[in-house]
This record gives C-alpha cells, structure tokens and sequence, in this order.
C-alpha cells in the first residue's frame, strides 16, 4: 500500500463523553465501513471501564471494513465525536456515520492540509 495515499486517506477518530458500550458501537460501525488505518492494530482503543473518559480509532477511509451496518444504530444517549484528518477522509467518515446516527455538526477547524470537526451523534429513529 502506498504510505502516502494512506495517510491521506485516514482519519482519526476520538469519542467522548459516552459509555464504554457506545463508544464500542460507534467506533464498531465504523469498522463496518472502513478498514483499520496504518500500524493501529483494529484501528481503536476502547476501554469499557468506568474511569475511561475517551476513546479512539483510527481508519483508512479509502479500505472497505467488514460489514457496514445495514441499519441504525441503538446509543443509550448522545456520543460526543472528533474527526480529524484531510477534508476527504473527514467527509467520507461522517457520511459514514450519518447513515447509522443521527448527526450534529458541534464545530469545524480547518487547518493548511486537515480539517477538524466536532460533532454530537445519536439514535435515529427506528434504530434496533
């Protein structure tokens, strides 16, 4: 795989404010989507502890994942998301995520080559 499409392509991914189980769903529907980015294992760090107060992932948004939700997705209450990389990668993972939460755009920072954007996720309606 060529390093520099890869770097291009991914995204990081950092959840807060949200239990354990829904850092896992979120952070599992994006895998569903897009494989893990380069040298981070399965692409997040979940810890399901009480003490954890953030969680994170990495993907490559131009690498198919295994299964990509066919569904909305359940959360026990509103998740708080950072997504940071090149505009495309940013873009490619909030599409993601609005196919399976509903999606709040909290903030945007744009930078030289990356952009930043805040934003809250929740349940759709009708979600399982």
């Amino acid at each position: 795989m060529d390093t520099q499409h890869s770097l291009t392509s991914q995204v990081q991914v950092v959840l807060s404010d949200c239990s354990g189980d829904d850092a896992e769903r979120v952070l599992g529907a994006l895998h569903g989507f897009f494989a893990a980015g380069s040298g981070d294992g399965d692409g997040s760090r979940t810890d399901r502890s009480e003490k954890s107060t953030a969680w994170t992932g990495v993907f490559d948004t131009q690498s198919s994942g295994s299964s990509a939700p066919d569904s909305p997705v359940r959360l026990s209450g509103p998740v708080t998301v950072e997504l940071q990389g090149t505009c495309p990668a940013v873009k490619a993972a909030r599409e993601a995520l609005e196919k399976v939460f509903g999606v709040q755009e909290t903030g945007h920072v744009s930078g030289d080559q990356e952009v930043e954007v805040g934003l809250r996720l929740e349940s759709l309606d009708g979600a399982a």
